[in-house]
């Protein structure tokens, strides 16, 4: 079975390692650059196994956790939804530089029983088979 993988990052020297680590494993990605464009596509999946959230958009840093265009926002919706039986499986890999907001967002998902870790700056296949069952 195809992962079905969803990914919000803004940077495009990040989304081509992510590139570079995903297609060899997985074929079903989708990649985002607004909180807004994660969020319309997430209401329309029946089934989503993993989700690589950033949360500082636009080519802004440091940005506050309230700010709508935010991986928080995105966890906002997905806790506003959480009983949706497309989230039953899904894992969770925030991996933003903004310690502070990326704690906020694990801390939060954790605290309702989402399978969630964070690694800032995600890059390697490591992380990813140490973290799922992403097949050969």
């Amino acid at each position: 079975m195809r992962l079905r993988v969803m990914i919000l990052e803004d940077d495009h020297n990040r989304i081509n390692q992510f590139k570079s680590i995903l297609e060899l494993q997985i074929q079903d990605v989708s990649y985002h650059l607004t909180a807004e464009s994660f969020i319309e596509q997430l209401d329309q999946e029946t089934r989503v196994d993993l989700m690589l959230l950033d949360h500082d958009l636009g080519e802004r840093v440091y940005v506050d956790t309230r700010d709508p265009n935010t991986g928080s926002e995105v966890v906002r919706h997905i806790l506003t939804n959480r009983d949706d039986e497309k989230f039953k499986t899904t894992k969770i890999i925030v991996h933003s530089f903004n310690n502070v907001a990326a704690k906020y967002m694990v801390d939060v998902l954790a605290r309702v029983k989402f399978d969630v870790l964070y690694v800032p700056g995600i890059w390697k296949k490591e992380v990813f088979r140490a973290y799922i069952d992403m097949g050969a």
